[in-house]
């Protein structure tokens, strides 16, 4: 009698996993949007009308570094044109409170490791990430190598392309209606892939960005979005 043997073989796939930024946080999104670290953190989440008859939130008080003892109470306010902002107070030995700096923002992210970090599009041409660094009664913008951008769109208009800011060298024309990729922002100008895999400067003042109903935009849906 013959014994048949079977070989069983299993392939294993590994699937890459990516790690999502802040993701220990927990989030307070009752007015704004805060992500912050529990660890550290007093939710006060109440509302408060000032002299001008604007409703001020008071979302937490929290520790910016772990290891520091400094408390700050950040705020919410909807501005007069749903210009979000939050304030920073820093909260003094006595219990009041110092006012630091405000960040125009949609959301803001408190990790406790000294810095705050931003993100949003009110009063922007695209959602921007930012990141601050507060010291004491000090706040400060971390300096990047560029903003990044990552907008797939088109050109409304005809749109040209250099190799340099100075607009000294040409890469491209691009035509109405044409398939793009807006990279990156650095010192007002904007970094632009074409369908084809070029990349080229164009200049913001160069661009209409101010015409929200995208009539006469020089690249759909990038616009100013604020006042």
């Amino acid at each position: 009698m013959k014994t048949l043997i079977f070989t069983v073989s299993f392939i294993i796939i590994t699937i890459p996993f990516f790690a999502q930024p802040f993701s220990n946080l927990k989030e307070l999104k009752d007015h704004g949007c805060v992500l912050y670290e529990p660890s550290i953190t007093t939710l006060i989440n109440k509302s408060i009308d000032d002299p001008y008859g604007e409703t001020v939130y008071h979302l937490l008080k929290t520790k910016v570094e772990k290891s520091s003892s400094v408390l700050y109470v950040i705020t919410f306010d909807y501005g007069p044109s749903e210009d979000h902002t939050y304030n920073i107070y820093k909260e003094t030995s006595s219990g009041s409170l110092i006012h630091i700096s405000e960040i125009g923002a949609e959301k803001l992210v408190i990790p406790g490791n000294g810095y705050i970090y931003s993100s949003g599009r009110n009063n922007q041409l695209y959602d921007k990430k930012r990141k601050f660094k507060l010291s004491g009664e000090s706040l400060t913008e971390v300096e990047q190598g560029a903003y990044y951008i990552g907008l797939k769109t088109q050109t409304n208009k005809t749109i040209t392309l250099y190799s340099d800011k100075d607009k000294k060298n040409k890469t491209a024309v691009l035509p109405k209606n044409y398939d793009i990729e807006i990279l990156i922002e650095k010192n007002k100008c904007i970094l632009i892939k074409t369908a084809f895999g070029l990349t080229g400067w164009a200049k913001l003042s160069d661009l209409n960005t101010y015409d929200m109903t995208g009539e006469s935009l020089s690249i759909k849906n990038f616009y100013y979005a604020g006042d």
